[in-house]
């Protein structure tokens, strides 16, 4: 089903995580989670002005990003024992974000594509939570969504990274040269894709038999 992005309120419960969008009022967690997580991710981020980091900014990020139909930026909780999905999926309120997972440059028509990027809180690493969190995200992004094909982009020295997408599926397609500037250099980045019958075929093959 292809969904009209300008409608939606996307809201995912996995078996660990409440994964949702948040409205412009959620701005101060989400600048806590950037200045939190600043250092554990500055070797593959570009740099930050001061400014990034405050409440104000990404409040206005946050409406902008409610006003188009090109970005979903879905942000990570941890789910405690509520009752109900209509309970979890209000529950934003009063918990740290412990990661995000954001699906832009999201074309239609002949493309059917988008960009997908993450980032998980330092605290929260290795414990398989951002795998559990893409997977959910991808199979809403060529379900729900209606998506052919999903890219990223990583740093060669990203070991981490090029496991977590590898073991989701996704191909190396080739290198980017001179992509992105991090950290004020121009560094190339490994062009990664996922198909979305290749995603489907994946997910088939995962489920046990009867």
């Amino acid at each position: 089903m292809v969904q009209s992005l300008s409608m939606r309120r996307v809201v995912l419960v996995t078996e660990r995580l409440l994964i949702r969008e948040l409205p412009p009022a959620a701005a101060a967690a989400v600048a806590a989670f950037h200045h939190e997580s600043a250092h554990f991710h500055r070797r593959w981020e570009p740099s930050r002005s001061p400014g990034y980091f405050e409440p104000a900014h990404h409040r206005d990020l946050l409406k902008r990003e409610r006003r188009t139909d090109q970005v979903i930026h879905l942000w990570m909780f941890l789910r405690d024992d509520a009752a109900s999905r209509r309970r979890v999926s209000r529950g934003w309120r009063g918990r740290s974000i412990v990661g995000s997972v954001t699906l832009t440059a999201i074309v239609r028509g002949a493309f059917q594509n988008c960009v997908l990027g993450y980032k998980i809180d330092a605290r929260h690493a290795r414990r398989g939570y951002m795998r559990e969190a893409l997977t959910a995200t991808l199979d809403h992004t060529f379900g729900e969504l209606g998506l052919h094909r999903v890219e990223i982009s990583v740093m060669p020295d990203n070991a981490a990274s090029i496991s977590l997408a590898t073991g989701l599926g996704f191909v190396l397609e080739g290198t980017s040269r001179k992509f992105l500037k991090i950290q004020e250099r121009w560094e190339d980045h490994l062009r990664m894709s996922l198909i979305d019958e290749e995603w489907r075929q994946q997910r088939l093959s995962a489920k046990p038999s009867p």
